[in-house]
């Protein structure tokens, strides 16, 4: 359970709005700089602890400078995706969870739609219960696009905060 004190029925659900930042890596990192991300979460409780999560996510990853020129133009992802969700501990009012699963990545530059691909991604985090209404979540991610057309491999990771309401 994710409330402690208050156990959450089986079949209940949380949706919220997430908000971080994101950080470049592989090929990424070359041309970008660190991001912003902002997102709406939907989660579906099981009485297992393992989980339905539903996200859908706005980034921003800004162009990296060299010697005051820019090496790249900003660059928008757009992404929604589904994963797994386990709950670590079903008792504490701070719940670590781990979460897995895969999603839909648009990758744009300014002017320009670059490439529409496929990705997995990995999550870490915990949630805290505010009351039994609210919870917070902190949570780590990486996610991974299988990309083909103007970079190798698409990689960021993406820390934030999410605020969940339970339905």
């Amino acid at each position: 359970m994710w409330l402690g004190a208050s156990p959450a029925a089986a079949g209940s659900s949380l949706i919220g709005l997430a908000a971080g930042g994101t950080v470049p890596v592989g090929d990424l990192r070359e041309r970008h700089s660190a991001g912003v991300t902002a997102g709406l979460r939907f989660v579906y409780e099981q009485s297992s602890g393992l989980d339905l999560a539903l996200w859908l996510d706005a980034q921003r990853l800004f162009a990296r400078e060299l010697q005051g020129f820019e090496l790249a133009e900003d660059m928008t992802v757009l992404a929604f995706g589904a994963g797994a969700r386990k709950r670590l501990s079903r008792s504490a009012r701070a719940v670590p969870y781990l979460e897995a699963g895969g999603g839909n990545y648009r990758l744009e530059l300014p002017d320009e739609f670059i490439e529409r691909k496929f990705g997995i991604y990995g999550r870490a985090g915990v949630q805290y219960a505010l009351s039994t209404s609210w919870v917070l979540a902190g949570d780590l991610s990486y996610h991974h696009v299988f990309t083909d057309r103007f970079i190798e491999r698409a990689a960021w990771l993406r820390f934030g905060a999410e605020l969940l309401l339970r339905l």
